[in-house]
């Protein structure tokens, strides 16, 4: 007979396969799970707010009751569970909320995002400095007109470098680029 595992140590078994860092809560918004990397994310972001009340920043807490009421009616038919992005210098985490199958739990997946470490990681593709900071915003989901606002560029010149990372990295279209970035990022 095999022992099964506790759910703490298969929640943080799952979070290198998530990339991300998983709290879960029952439905009223009490804690049932933190794992360390999430208790550290929560304490760099939310410094303010020490000492977490019942193991959660009150902003969470928050975010968290307005998300329930969304999972307690039909409006998820109408719009998805709104993220949480929390930014503290350069690095942001972004919360997102899922819940189970009969509404008592919810799973919080939290990823910590350092846009310097992150360019980084993808400078190994040897795209040019230009053309890496274009391809890691894409990734982030940005419009060519979003990407050259933030890199102060025109969209026309974000077009043309999006053409020779789609030749450089033989992909046909943004959204398989954006996907290979995603992936690159967690696994790197």
């Amino acid at each position: 007979m095999h022992a099964v595992p506790s759910a703490s140590l298969m929640m943080e078994a799952l979070e290198p396969l998530v990339g991300g860092s998983i709290v879960t809560v029952e439905a009223s918004g009490r804690l049932l799970f933190c794992s360390d990397h999430a208790q550290k994310h929560f304490e760099t972001f939310f410094a303010a707010e020490k000492p977490f009340i019942g193991g959660l920043p009150l902003t969470v807490k928050k975010w968290v009751r307005r998300q329930n009421a969304a999972f307690e009616t039909v409006e998820l038919t109408r719009r998805r569970p709104q993220p949480l992005t929390v930014w503290c210098g350069e690095k942001n985490l972004e919360i997102r909320l899922a819940s189970t199958r009969d509404r008592t739990v919810r799973i919080m997946f939290l990823r910590a995002q350092d846009p310097t470490s992150e360019l980084a990681k993808l400078s190994c593709l040897a795209l040019g400095a230009r053309a890496t900071e274009v391809l890691y915003w894409l990734g982030k989901g940005k419009t060519n007109e979003e990407i050259g606002i933030i890199l102060e560029m025109a969209a026309e010149t974000v077009k043309t470098h999006l053409k020779k990372i789609f030749w450089r990295l033989q992909v046909e279209n943004r959204a398989t680029a954006a996907l290979m970035v995603s992936e690159f990022l967690i696994r790197a």
